[in-house]
């Protein structure tokens, strides 16, 4: 049998037209806005739960793209002097409108993909050693406020895992902001790239998190920077505040960790939420 025949559609797979389309544009805004189809059937294809696409389901998923999407104003007509598909401002908010769906996708893949090496580390149901903490850190085994904490016992666990989280961050960037170079412990803090408040199963996993200075990490969780894969800056543009372009403008790089980088499914989340 030919790999058309054993392939599947992204219908037959379980993705609804919606899912399709939402995971489309997200892939073209991901790619700063412009993004080959075969790129396109790569970002399908991940949501398809191990399967490919056949010949069928590629016809498809470009008629999606070159059709509906385009009559929906999604994203502009081909263009054959500018190679791959754009996304519109209408595309854009679309994805804006529907980013908890796009952050479950994203979230599911992150739960099937970083996947604890060992027991489950609840801090606030007993007392851990500094290097059981550590330990549990290291490995993705620890879990902060997934259990009641109505006791004040539990309260300075639960803070006694935080500041381990937070001692490891400075570790794995050498007590140094990832984007300037404050270095002042009081002024660094372990930023979370898919927020605290949203996914409390990744609160402390390393690659999820940044060492950042106080003035870059309110700028990042407002989403006026974030990261491509590769790690390089992606800044909101048209600013008007002076003060918040000095700061931007000065942010040209990102220094890479010791260890445990940001993961790429991290961030791609805090890009959609952020619209960059």
């Amino acid at each position: 049998m030919t790999a058309g025949q054993t392939g599947k559609t992204a219908s037959e797979a379980g993705l609804s037209l919606q899912e399709q389309i939402l995971i489309i544009l997200s892939k073209i805004s991901d790619s700063r806005g412009i993004a080959q189809m075969e790129e396109i059937y790569t970002a399908v294809e991940e949501h398809m739960g191990g399967a490919k696409l056949s010949k069928q389901g590629k016809a498809s998923l470009r008629e999606r793209v070159n059709r509906y999407s385009v009559r929906k104003e999604y994203v502009f007509r081909h263009d054959p002097t500018k190679p791959g598909w754009r996304i519109t401002p209408e595309g854009k908010r679309l994805i804006e409108r529907n980013i908890p769906h796009v952050i479950e996708t994203d979230i599911e893949r992150v739960q099937k993909a970083i996947l604890p090496r060992g027991p489950i580390v609840h801090v606030e149901e007993e007392d851990f050693s500094d290097a059981e903490l550590d330990q549990a850190v290291r490995d993705n085994r620890i879990r902060i406020g997934i259990v009641e904490t109505n006791t004040e016992t539990s309260i300075t666990r639960q803070r006694r895992g935080q500041a381990r989280i937070r001692e490891l961050t400075l570790l794995n960037y050498s007590s140094r902001c990832a984007f300037c170079d404050v270095n002042d412990t009081s002024l660094l803090v372990a930023s979370h790239i898919v927020g605290w408040a949203e996914l409390p199963e990744v609160r402390g996993i390393l690659s999820n998190i940044i060492c950042l200075c106080r003035f870059h990490d309110v700028l990042f969780e407002h989403g006026y920077l974030s990261l491509a894969d590769d790690l390089a800056v992606l800044k909101k543009a048209n600013i008007t505040s002076p003060t918040v372009m000095l700061l931007l403008d000065n942010t040209v790089q990102f220094r890479k960790p010791c260890a445990h980088p940001p993961d790429p499914r991290f961030l791609q989340w805090h890009r959609n939420r952020s619209g960059l």
